[in-house]
């Protein structure tokens, strides 16, 4: 089977979706806030039709209604807590089936179902290349109801087809406009059922990406043996070489330029300079904390925030050893490979365009990288996002990164 590279075609939203982009500027650090995830939903609402009482009783008992009349019927205390900011719709299959229903039961416009994922819920919109969220896209383009959808899934084949090896899977994008075509019911479950292949190849272009960011990061086996002679210089008092070192993963690039003597070596001495482990303790540790940075410590609020948005090390480990491959993990793990890639090269490479262009830069490179793996944009309104996006910002991106990750996560300090 070949693949090329998914792409997604990006709506723009129309202005009234677009109350809650938030401006990144240096001085307003102190005043971020994070729009609510009850907030934005209740804007959807109010866009729905909703009139109800501003409540967290009164708007979920609106929601339960509504999931109600569609034929799908969840606890009162699941939207209750919504509401009162208690939790919010996470990664799994059981919430993700309460949102896509709730797309039905606000009857959303396409600009508003993708909103709402992306912008509110910070998940994947429906994605085609899933069989029964193409059909779910199909109902909602079609004005065909939740019920009718579920259906028609019902009528979808019991298990994912082998890969044709001579098969080329089009890009996610021109899929999802094949789904859209069809007006038949019986010919949409047609085409899926002949080109089952085509519906079950999930996070492809995200894990090449992935792959290919990681080549650059991380320490190689040669790398490693070079670190090693440098590391052997230091304790015997020489100078380091002087040879190129162009050729190594920038983390290893990083460390040898703070290796500077004997009491810089004790931290190195240990690591296993190819492994997973020592690129993340580069990226997240690495003179952490740096008194010259603005201090985070006193931001209960925005430290909270980015608790609950910034995965574990071990999370992040497996992803990038291959051990868990969902989706929203995957996308931090290319936001946080990209930064660290991009800093190091704008920082080492001496042909760079003026400082100021640096954000934009960086923005555009890694917007495209997103849009060739199907993901949502970067979008200042999502916290992770936001750490990358204002540390960009900053005169050391990197450093002041560290510094975020320090002051919010004791894990990072």
């Amino acid at each position: 089977m070949t693949h090329s590279y998914t792409y997604k075609h990006q709506n723009n939203l129309s202005n009234e979706l677009l109350f809650d982009e938030m401006p990144i500027k240096d001085e307003d650090i102190a005043e971020v806030t994070f729009r609510p995830f009850s907030e934005s939903l209740t804007f959807l609402m109010k866009n729905a039709g909703y009139t109800g009482k501003d409540t967290p009783t009164d708007k979920a008992a609106f929601v339960i209604g509504a999931l109600h009349d569609i034929g799908l019927d969840v606890t009162h205390q699941t939207i209750f807590d919504w509401f009162e900011g208690k939790t919010v719709p996470d990664h799994t299959k059981d919430s993700r089936k309460i949102v896509i229903a709730l797309c039905f039961a606000l009857h959303l416009n396409s600009e508003q179902v993708k909103y709402l994922f992306e912008h509110v819920c910070f998940d994947r919109a429906l994605n085609c290349r899933d069989a029964s969220e193409a059909i779910f896209a199909y109902c909602l383009h079609t004005g065909k109801s939740y019920s009718h959808a579920r259906e028609m899934i019902e009528q979808l084949p019991a298990a994912s087809a082998a890969p044709d090896p001579d098969d080329e899977v089009p890009y996610t994008a021109e899929l999802a406009r094949e789904v859209m075509k069809f007006r038949d019911d019986v010919e949409l479950l047609q085409y899926i059922s002949k080109n089952r292949s085509r519906f079950y190849v999930n996070n492809y272009s995200a894990r090449e990406q992935l792959d290919k960011l990681l080549s650059e990061v991380r320490g190689s086996d040669t790398d490693a043996e070079y670190f090693r002679s440098q590391v052997k210089l230091v304790k015997q008092h020489r100078a380091t070489s002087a040879q190129d070192n162009s050729d190594c993963g920038f983390v290893v690039r990083e460390a040898l330029s703070k290796i500077s003597g004997i009491e810089s070596i004790e931290q190195f001495q240990k690591k296993q300079v190819k492994s997973i482990d020592f690129m993340l303790w580069i990226i997240f540790d690495f003179d952490a904390h740096s008194k010259d940075l603005p201090s985070f410590q006193k931001d209960a609020m925005l430290k909270r925030v980015i608790r609950q948005n910034f995965p574990s090390k071990k999370l992040f480990s497996d992803v990038l050893n291959g051990k868990n491959q969902q989706y929203d993990a995957i996308r931090k793990a290319i936001i946080l490979l990209k930064f660290y890639q991009f800093q190091m090269n704008w920082e080492l490479d001496e042909k760079n365009p003026p400082e100021d262009e640096r954000y934009d830069n960086f923005v555009g490179e890694m917007d495209h990288i997103l849009v060739s793996c199907d993901l949502p944009l970067l979008y200042a309104g999502h916290p992770y996002d936001w750490i990358f996006l204002y540390s960009s910002k900053q005169e050391d991106p990197l450093a002041t990164f560290r510094n975020i990750l320090s002051d919010a996560i004791p894990e990072f300090s």
